[in-house]
């Protein structure tokens, strides 16, 4: 969708304790939407030109909890007549709890297969910003010492329609991920970081096979000074039955490779 004006208003404030946060964006486009997913598993090409997306969210905190939700959608209009308003919405829930030296969450989320918000909503595996998907999230940290910090966060999802098998879920499908961080402090100017994430899909449509995403990081962040930092990381994948950028390689097929990375930032 390529976007050529953007008009918008939002509003933020708090009743007692409860924070509120609503918006309306709409996307006008000479070009119009590229392609959309249909009910039995086709691609339309809608006659659109707008992208209205709009919602609100809340949060507040109750005996220590803190508690969040939010519900988005959005609409295809050519000009002012809606194109599609059904199966495009988005929401989420989460509770959470934190002290100094640990937290815990958990949370639901449930994206519906027509909901086309720009922005980023996540990732699974290679997948980015899934649709047709619901599950549970859950996660937290835990510092186990002064230097060594734990972090761990998983989702459980299953397809959320059998309607949309283009997304390549549907009712039978999981996603499963896993993502494990370790944070070591070496001194007040060098840090260590190692990271594990998992992400397993099972009963995928279109008759793609099972596929597994593995990603294990490594880093080092090095204070240079109390305004610039160094940081080098690199990254191993090691992936199973990619259905995504190469679902040609068939039933079988592993692909690893490495990536390495520096960053410096200087604040002035």
């Amino acid at each position: 969708f390529q976007i050529e004006r953007v008009f918008g208003v939002n509003l933020k404030t708090s009743i007692s304790t409860v924070n509120v946060n609503a918006s309306y964006l709409v996307l006008d486009s000479d070009n119009g939407y590229g392609s959309l997913n249909t009910p039995g598993g086709g691609i339309a090409t809608p006659d659109n030109n707008r992208i209205a997306a709009y919602g609100a969210g809340l949060d507040f905190n109750l005996a220590g909890l803190k508690i969040e939700g939010s519900f988005n959608k959005t609409d295809l209009l050519q000009n002012g007549d809606r194109v599609n308003s059904g199966d495009n919405t988005a929401f989420n829930a989460k509770i959470g709890y934190n002290r100094e030296n640990f937290g815990i969450y958990g949370g639901y989320r449930q994206v519906e297969a027509l909901f086309v918000a720009p922005g980023d909503w996540g990732r699974l595996g290679l997948l980015r910003n899934p649709t047709n998907i619901r599950g549970f999230q859950v996660g937290g940290f835990i510092n186990l010492g002064s230097s060594l910090t734990l972090n761990a966060s998983g989702e459980f999802n299953r397809g959320l329609s059998d309607l949309y098998p283009n997304t390549v879920l549907d009712e039978d499908s999981e996603v499963n991920n896993v993502n494990v961080g370790l944070n070591f402090k070496l001194s007040r100017s060098v840090g260590i970081m190692l990271g594990y994430e998992q992400t397993d899909f099972r009963d995928l449509t279109l008759g793609l096979p099972n596929a597994r995403y593995r990603f294990y990081t490594a880093g080092v962040a090095y204070g240079l000074s109390d305004a610039a930092k160094l940081g080098i990381q690199y990254q191993v994948s090691d992936i199973e039955n990619d259905f995504l950028i190469a679902p040609g390689l068939g039933l079988g097929a592993r692909n690893r490779g490495g990536f390495l990375s520096s960053t410096l930032s200087v604040k002035f």
